[in-house]
């Protein structure tokens, strides 16, 4: 069996019409669509949960869990952006490589879609904690 590398340097040079052939080859396989739709979904359920809150949200918001409790967690609330506009960064970077990769290595294209799923459902349920403990 004949090893097969992979260039990076493919990724830097695309058209939009290239790249869109390659995302509309990569939705057409049913293992892959499912997950990046539901994907856009809580993406934008998390947007949406952000926007709706927004008024009644303090002005200090518990944010950084990692820290010691107290006023170490505490962060302004449009830090709260960080949560949707990192998952919509996180998705279309993944299903930009994802289309790339599709042909030669449906493995990693799986990986980094449901990768980037998973990394939905835990921010979607971090902003939902985050939310629930001010309102």
């Amino acid at each position: 069996m004949k090893k097969q590398q992979l260039n990076f340097k493919q990724f830097s040079s695309s058209t939009f019409s290239q790249t869109k052939e390659e995302i509309d080859d990569l939705l057409t396989d049913k293992k892959i669509n499912r997950p990046i739709q539901i994907n856009f979904l809580i993406n934008l359920i998390v947007t949406g949960l952000v926007i709706g809150f927004w008024p009644q949200l303090t002005p200090q918001i518990p944010l950084f869990y990692s820290r010691t409790w107290g006023e170490a967690q505490l962060a302004d609330k449009a830090w709260l952006w960080l949560i949707p506009a990192g998952l919509w960064l996180t998705i279309l970077i993944n299903l930009r490589f994802s289309s790339r990769l599709f042909n030669q290595e449906k493995i990693i294209a799986l990986a980094l879609v449901w990768g980037s799923l998973l990394g939905s459902i835990i921010a979607g349920i971090a902003l939902i904690e985050i939310i629930w403990l001010i309102v």
